[in-house]
């Protein structure tokens, strides 16, 4: 299986997932809904076993008006289930059609291989296939560039572009690029970090400065090579 078949296969999962998340949102807007026509009916049972025992004619009118809003909003409360149920239906629908639509796609393309059950099961398979991926890309490649900000994303994305790299035989060709954004946007410390970050996987360390200079910092093991 290619590399496009593993990403079109997990695009199907993503678009599975999310009309399963739609049709149990519309499932629970309809129970909202089926809650509030009930309360709202109760009001009007309530209202309606009311009027009768008023005693002072006085009252009468306003009863009257209470218990024709209450029927009104009741009313309102009864579309809105209509509207929840057809929803319900729509997006079980959906839903259905996605599943459909992934599973024979899937089967298609898992002959002789372990077949996953679940949308989840897909995505855990296709994504230990795509692990290797990176290793199939290195290797004719000239260069791997690596754009750190220093946070918590670029490190994780570092870490496992050298562990790749490492194990492709090819950390040489990684080189980390920082955008230096200026005093005014760039955080103290970050351009340090970043470089320090570079270094500790042994990686040649690039600044790029945001008015367009380009400031170069060889570091690491890797620098001459």
């Amino acid at each position: 299986m290619d590399i496009t078949t593993r990403l079109y296969l997990l695009d199907l999962v993503r678009q599975a997932q999310q009309a399963a998340t739609a049709h149990t949102a519309a499932v629970r807007a309809a129970a909202r809904a089926a809650k509030a026509a009930a309360q709202a009916r109760d009001r009007v049972d309530e209202l309606s076993r009311q009027r009768p025992t008023a005693q002072d004619p006085a009252q009468a009118p306003a009863a009257t008006d209470e218990l024709d809003a209450a029927l009104e909003a009741y009313d309102d409360f009864l579309k809105g289930c209509q509207t929840a149920k057809r929803k319900v239906a729509r997006t079980f629908l959906a839903a259905r059609a996605a599943n459909r639509t992934l599973g024979a796609t899937y089967a298609q393309h898992a002959r002789g291989r372990a077949r996953a059950t679940t949308r989840d099961e897909v995505a855990a398979s296709l994504l230990d296939e795509l692990a290797d991926v990176p290793l199939e890309l290195m290797e004719p490649a000239h260069a791997i560039l690596v754009q750190s900000s220093a946070g918590k994303d670029s490190l994780v994305q570092l870490h496992r572009i050298a562990t790749w790299a490492e194990k492709a035989g090819c950390l040489h060709k990684v080189v980390v690029i920082h955008i230096d954004l200026g005093e005014e946007s760039e955080w103290p410390g970050v351009r340090e970090l970043a470089q320090r970050q570079a270094e500790r996987y042994g990686l040649r360390f690039h600044v790029l400065r945001a008015e367009g200079g380009l400031s170069v910092s060889m570091t690491g093991s890797n620098a001459c090579r």
